[in-house]
């Protein structure tokens, strides 16, 4: 538990980007690093559609998230427009995800946002899309996951989560969406930082020391998508075609996605 508190002091102070708070984040990590000698080979990652997303909430080393969609297998669609158009009470597609991610950094002179790299991804992904969970107001819920948990280049979208607070099962809704029962689209409204459930996240890497290259790099953190970024397209007879452009709530990462499947 000293650990993972350690660990979420160390996340949190990685969004402030101040120099003092990267070299502490280092002293956190070196910590724990001695204080364990030898790890377990890790276990393979979990397949998009299950995997648990942990981040920290109030005093709590962590917590689990997962997309809110009813605790039975199937739960009546309440976007039905009839015909085959319409939304499935469940749907699960495997596809693939294509991305553009553009980098930037404020090293310039004059303070001024530079460009810094623009690269391309294309990754297994998986979406997920059923009718909404108890207490989500949306017409649908959604998730989609794009690459291997944690490697840099992957990214993690929940229209909502049910996370297990210290006072008990908590919804948390991230996105408002709209549906016609074929085309879909939504906005990310809330990303829930305060609640410290930011888990709709690109995972990137960062340097240790911002504008110092050669001091090296901070391991691979999710980035939290900032409010505003857009997802849109359609989902009807076994298919999807999907957009999501945004970028990361410092900034610094935009990102361009491209889902079929």
């Amino acid at each position: 538990m000293a650990r993972l508190e350690s660990f979420a002091i160390g996340m949190d102070m990685i969004r402030k980007r101040s120099f003092a708070a990267r070299l502490a984040l280092v002293a956190c990590l070196a910590a724990v690093s001695a204080a364990t000698p030898s790890l377990p080979a890790p276990a393979a990652p979990p397949s998009p559609a299950t995997s648990t997303a942990r981040t920290a909430l109030g005093d709590t080393a962590a917590i689990a998230a997962r997309t809110a969609l009813g605790d039975t297998a199937a739960i009546a669609a309440r976007t039905a427009v009839g015909g085959t158009a319409a939304i499935a009470a469940r749907t699960a597609l495997g596809g693939t995800a294509a991305m553009t991610v553009t980098t930037f950094d404020y090293c310039g002179g004059g303070a001024q946002r530079r460009l810094t790299g623009r690269f391309t991804y294309r990754l297994p992904a998986q979406l997920e899309i059923a009718a909404p969970g108890p207490g989500d107001r949306n017409p649908y819920s959604f998730f989609l996951a794009a690459g291997p948990v944690g490697v840099v280049g992957s990214i993690a979208l929940y229209s909502a989560a049910v996370v297990a607070a210290p006072s008990g099962r908590l919804l948390l809704t991230y996105w408002r969406l709209s549906t016609d029962g074929r085309n879909v689209s939504g906005v990310l409204t809330d990303t829930h930082l305060a609640e410290g459930a930011p888990v709709n996240a690109f995972t990137e890497q960062q340097l240790l020391v911002p504008c110092r290259p050669e001091l090296g790099q901070l391991p691979p953190w999710p980035g939290p998508l900032a409010t505003g970024t857009q997802m849109r397209g359609s989902v009807a007879n076994g298919h999807a075609n999907l957009s999501v452009a945004g970028a990361t709530t410092d900034g610094m990462t935009e990102i361009l996605l491209h889902f079929v499947g």
